[in-house]
C-alpha cells in the first residue's frame, strides 16, 4: 500500500480497510502504529523514510526503486519514441518494461480489497502495454518480414490466454497477411468470430470485418506501417 502510493499520504482508514476488510479488532489502530514502528526499524532502517502524520503514513522513496514507476517511465518513453517514428527504440523500451514482470501483479502477497483491485488494474495495464508493443512490432514487419514469425508466435501465445480480446486477433490477421499467408489471415478472422460468438455471444466489431474485406481485395495499405481505414484515417488495430 505504501510503495504503490509512494510520496503520497495513505490515510489510516484506508490501511485499516485493507488489513481487516471491515472486521477490525478493537486494537486495530494500535496495531497499525506498531507495524509502522517495526517497518521503520526492520525494513527501512537507513533507507526510505516512513513518515507518520495525524491522518496516515507517507513513504518517501526514490522513483527508480519502485518497479511499477520504472515500468510507467519506460512505457512513456516507448510511446514518445513511437510518436516520433523511432520504432526500434519504442520496441526496445516496451520490451524492457514488459521484462520487469515476473508473473501476475502482487503475487504472493496477502491482499485485501484495495490491493486486489490494484492488482487487477496493474495486470490489465500490462496486457494493454503488451498489445501496444505488438502494434510497434507489427509496423516493423513492413520493412523487416523476418520479425513477423516471432510476432505471430507471441500473438498466438497471448490469444491462448486471452481469447476474447479483439485487438490481438486483428494484429494476428495483419501480421499473417504481411507474411504472405492470406489463407491464414482469413482463418484468423474466422477464428476470432467463432471465439467471440461462443464465449460472449457477440460478433467482432467493424474493424475485423473491414480487415477481412481488405485482405480479400489484397489492399496494399495493409502492407504499410500504420494500417489505414477506408477514410484514410489511422486504424487502431
Amino acid at each position: 500500500m505504501l510503495l504503490l502510493n509512494s510520496g503520497k499520504l495513505v490515510l489510516w482508514h484506508r490501511l485499516l480497510e485493507e488489513l481487516w476488510d471491515g472486521a477490525q479488532p478493537a486494537s486495530a489502530m494500535s496495531n497499525l502504529r506498531t507495524y509502522a514502528t517495526e517497518l521503520r526499524r526492520v525494513v527501512f532502517d537507513g533507507g526510505p523514510q516512513l513518515v507518520s502524520d495525524p491522518d496516515g503514513l507517507r513513504l518517501q522513496v526514490d522513483r527508480e526503486q519502485i518497479d511499477v514507476d520504472v515500468f510507467a517511465d519506460l512505457c512513456a518513453r516507448a510511446r514518445n519514441d513511437q510518436m516520433n517514428g523511432d520504432l526500434p527504440a519504442a520496441s526496445s523500451a516496451y520490451e524492457r518494461a514488459l521484462h520487469m514482470w515476473r508473473g501476475p501483479a502482487l503475487t504472493g502477497l496477502r491482499r485485501g480489497p484495495i490491493l486486489t483491485a490494484t492488482a487487477t488494474a496493474l495486470d490489465e495495464r500490462r496486457i494493454g502495454v503488451l498489445e501496444d508493443w505488438f502494434d510497434v512490432r507489427l509496423d516493423l514487419t513492413a520493412t523487416d518480414r523476418c520479425s513477423g514469425s516471432a510476432l505471430i508466435a507471441d500473438l498466438r501465445g497471448h490469444l491462448a490466454e486471452h481469447q476474447v480480446r479483439e485487438r490481438p486477433h486483428r494484429q494476428l490477421m495483419v501480421t499473417l497477411y504481411r507474411l504472405g499467408d492470406v489463407a491464414g489471415a482469413l482463418q484468423a478472422c474466422a477464428g476470432a468470430r467463432e471465439v467471440l460468438r461462443r464465449s460472449l455471444g457477440l460478433d467482432p466489431d467493424d474493424r475485423v470485418e473491414w480487415l477481412q474485406a481488405a485482405i480479400l481485395r489484397r489492399d496494399p495499405d495493409l502492407l504499410r506501417p500504420g494500417v489505414q481505414n477506408r477514410t484514410g484515417d489511422p486504424l487502431r488495430l
